[in-house]
């Protein structure tokens, strides 16, 4: 299992990602958005520890080829680019993410979101 973060470039969408890998089942992945909405993500494995998951509006594609650095390789919703960062979820280290946005007071243009992801390591 991997666990991260998944954002819009204009931070309209923002969520937890949460991916499935094993060797007898489709991948999956859920984002669980802070808009209360939860898209799924249904995978397939392309080569070499790489994956492409693909819902209605939204693809992205990675590489798990090492646990410890996973790449993406592509990402799109809506025509907006998708940023994510990933870590291997593991009984021995187990990850947890925590989302957070922000708005400066002087500037109300100025707006974003900071996120956390930590492991137990």
């Amino acid at each position: 299992m991997y666990r991260g973060i998944f954002v819009s470039a204009d931070s309209k969408y923002h969520g937890e990602l949460i991916i499935s890998i094993t060797d007898v089942d489709t991948p999956l992945a859920l984002v669980a958005l802070d808009n209360d909405k939860s898209p799924y993500f249904e995978g397939q494995a392309l080569e070499d520890a790489q994956y492409r998951f693909k819902s209605d509006n939204a693809f992205f594609t990675i590489d798990v080829s090492d646990k410890d650095n996973v790449i993406v390789l592509g990402s799109d919703l809506e025509s907006r680019p998708i940023h994510i960062r990933l870590v291997k979820d593991e009984a021995v280290s187990r990850a947890t993410v925590s989302l957070g946005t922000f708005v400066d007071s002087a500037d109300s243009n100025f707006a974003g979101t900071w996120d956390f992801i930590s492991t137990s390591t």
